[in-house]
């Protein structure tokens, strides 16, 4: 998967992610994971993200996340996570 990542600079960070479209027929949406060390994962979306854009709100200046996404289909199964992607924020 491709990632875009935009970190707008603003006092409260906000990284928006994007990744390409499970290629699988029957996805019905995607979760997010955030980690501090890429080791670490915890989900950060409530529910299935139904798009392939999420905005994480929820970072702290000085800090570096890592992020990954997984596909779910309609049975609930999830992929294994992507390759992850390393964000700094200044």
């Amino acid at each position: 998967m491709a990632y875009k990542v935009v970190i707008q600079a603003s006092a409260n960070h906000v990284v928006d992610l994007s990744w390409n479209a499970s290629t699988s027929s029957n996805v019905t949406g995607y979760n997010l994971y955030r980690s501090p060390d890429g080791t670490t994962w915890n989900k950060i979306n409530a529910s299935l993200i139904a798009s392939t854009l999420y905005a994480d709100s929820t970072v702290a200046n000085g800090s570096t996340y890592y992020y990954a996404a997984t596909a779910v289909d309609i049975y609930g199964h999830e992929s294994s996570k992507t390759t992850p992607v390393k964000v700094a924020i200044p």
